[in-house]
């Protein structure tokens, strides 16, 4: 989540990278050190494989926070499209 804000401040704008430490990748089964999302359904369908486990209680609140933050930067992009 840091590294995210950080090239946010920096630049103004980021991709929607989703850095995997090796705890989450062995808990979660996932292959990929970096997720680049770039769509919603990509991000949706990614949340989906993590399951339950992934969306319940504490362990992973960093992780769960930042793909939400990526599912709400996704839905003010449509917003904005449809009204500019």
């Amino acid at each position: 989540m840091g590294d995210f804000l950080d090239k946010i401040r920096k630049n103004g704008k980021t991709d929607m990278i989703f850095n995997t430490s090796d705890d989450f990748r062995q808990k979660f089964n996932v292959k990929e050190k970096a997720i680049k999302f770039e769509s919603h359904r990509q991000l949706d369908e990614f949340v989906s494989k993590l399951g339950i486990n992934f969306l319940e209680g504490d362990e992973w609140q960093g992780e769960r926070i930042l793909l939400k933050s990526f599912d709400r930067a996704f839905w003010m992009q449509v917003c904005y499209k449809s009204v500019f």
